[in-house]
């Protein structure tokens, strides 16, 4: 026999740590920065979209009535941001909590182990990702104008 070979009842479960985070952290870490940008994206396009092209031809400044929506869009996108830095904060949290208590130096060996951990660091990726998104949608609202044509 191949002593390579570990039998499925000897083998580990995936997910060791899985008790110490629930359903909703995880799923607001790993999905939370996607959808908070998504959103942000679609509320802005639509708010945008119609205080400068509410018709078939655009307009060189918002529509009467809508001089609010620079300040509203700026409002919506440091929300998304404070949004997303907590999506990541949970991840990183998660990070922390499915790693093995440091001891004896056999744990250290598991340090990256569990599927739980591994959703982790995949959230803190996305929450990077969609903060640098966003953050460059932020800093085009100062450097292009909001009816720009």
């Amino acid at each position: 026999m191949n002593q390579e070979f570990i039998p499925y009842s000897l083998a580990h479960h995936p997910a060791p740590h899985r008790r110490l985070i629930g359903g909703v952290w995880l799923f607001f870490g790993l999905f939370g920065a996607p959808i908070i940008c998504g959103l942000d994206l679609l509320a802005d396009y639509a708010l945008v979209g119609h205080a400068c092209y509410p018709d078939t031809e655009p307009l060189a400044s918002p529509m009467p009535g809508f001089a609010w929506t620079w300040l509203g869009v700026l409002l919506m996108h440091l929300a998304a941001l404070a949004g997303i830095v907590a999506a990541g904060l949970a991840c990183y949290r998660m990070w922390c909590v499915t790693g093995p208590k440091r001891g004896h130096m056999h744990h250290l060996m598991e340090r990256g182990e569990g599927r739980d951990r591994f959703l982790a660091i995949v959230g803190m990726g996305f929450a990077a990702m969609f903060f640098l998104i966003t953050a460059g949608e932020t800093i085009a609202m100062g450097v292009v104008r909001l009816c720009a044509y």
